[in-house]
């Protein structure tokens, strides 16, 4: 998993939006590095895209830079909440399968009665 993110990080627009973002901060390089505690070499490669920051370098990044992690890595506002949305799954459906589960395979739910019968 780790790795996925860290290619879509790395792909080439990250170094641009940090660049963006450091410039609208007003801070150089070499302040932020100073600022976020690593290298000035590191926030050279991240701003050229040879290299993608750790979670914890982007967490940092995004405090220095007075933006959330998803302005700081690009996702768009409400993706990730239909995205998790689509992947997570209704506890009453699976209430229901589990129910159909007990039942075992030879059980049937008893028929259905009509009022006043």
């Amino acid at each position: 998993m780790r790795d996925t993110f860290v290619m879509a990080v790395a792909a080439g627009a990250f170094g641009e939006r940090l660049k963006i973002l450091q410039r609208n901060a007003g801070l150089t390089n070499e302040q932020l590095a100073r600022r976020i505690g690593t290298g000035l070499r590191n926030v050279q490669r991240w701003r050229s895209s040879e290299a993608a920051p750790r979670i914890d370098a982007l967490i940092d990044l995004a405090d220095a830079l007075g933006v959330t992690l998803d302005e700081l890595v690009g996702r768009e506002p409400g993706r990730a909440t239909s995205r998790a949305a689509d992947r997570r799954e209704d506890p009453l459906d699976a209430a229901e399968r589990e129910a159909d589960l007990s039942l075992g395979p030879d059980l049937e739910e008893p028929p259905l009665r009509s009022v006043g019968s």
